[in-house]
């Protein structure tokens, strides 16, 4: 049986999924005043955050597998946004993905060490 933890981090990732499967065309203008990459390093810093709090506490995950965790997750999807219509994938969404992946990661590590 799942955790409470498992459940809020299963929920994330398939609300990060269902959100990479509307179409672009569908994307109200005014998500646009943010830049996209703050977006992604936001959505990823709260993953990284979600990801470490469980593999970290609860199932004793080295760092380095959390971090390929968050890679491959973010590597996935923005495979699918690519198939997704009005949608395409970008090294930079990447790299902002994992950016703010390392930096909820790190926080979490920071906030457990206290």
């Amino acid at each position: 049986m799942m955790n409470k933890q498992s459940i809020y981090l299963v929920l994330y990732m398939l609300a990060m999924i269902l959100i990479s499967s509307i179409p672009g065309n569908s994307i109200p203008n005014q998500i646009s005043i943010v830049p996209d990459k703050v977006i992604h390093f936001i959505e990823y810093s709260i993953f990284g955050y979600l990801s470490t709090f469980l593999l970290y506490k609860k199932y004793n995950y080295s760092i380095f597998k959390i971090i390929i965790f968050g890679i491959s997750f973010s590597l996935f999807d923005e495979a699918y946004q690519n198939i997704t219509p009005f949608r395409d994938s970008s090294l930079f969404d990447v790299i902002a993905d994992i950016f703010g992946f390392i930096f909820g990661l790190s926080i979490t590590v920071y906030i457990r060490k206290k």
